[in-house]
């Protein structure tokens, strides 16, 4: 199979049905680790459930050091890992904003 290009992902995962639907809170994905808007977000596990918030790490480095500090816990180092490859490659060594393909 063919890259398609992130646009192209993004849209089938827009129309595509969810796979962790009416899961607990803690299992569905964008809980654990999301890249969205230039950031990867990663749910506080240090604070959760008494408090629901999220760290926002705008470059590869914070991801590194939320994953050091265990802002996130079981698998979700590696789902926080992931999202911070894709924000080092939407946001080169350097570069101001995020590269136009990941917008």
């Amino acid at each position: 199979m063919r890259y398609k290009g992130l646009t192209m992902i993004r849209k089938e995962a827009d129309t595509m049905e969810r796979q962790d639907k009416g899961l607990a809170y803690l299992l569905q994905y964008e809980h654990v680790a999301w890249f969205e808007n230039g950031m990867v977000r990663i749910l506080d596990r240090r604070i959760y459930p008494s408090v629901i918030r999220y760290v926002e790490c705008k470059d590869y480095r914070e991801v590194v050091q939320a994953i050091r500090d265990m802002v996130t816990q079981s698998a979700g180092p590696y789902t926080a890992a992931g999202m911070g490859m894709a924000l080092a490659k939407c946001r080169p060594e350097g570069a101001e904003g995020i590269s136009e393909d990941c917008s």
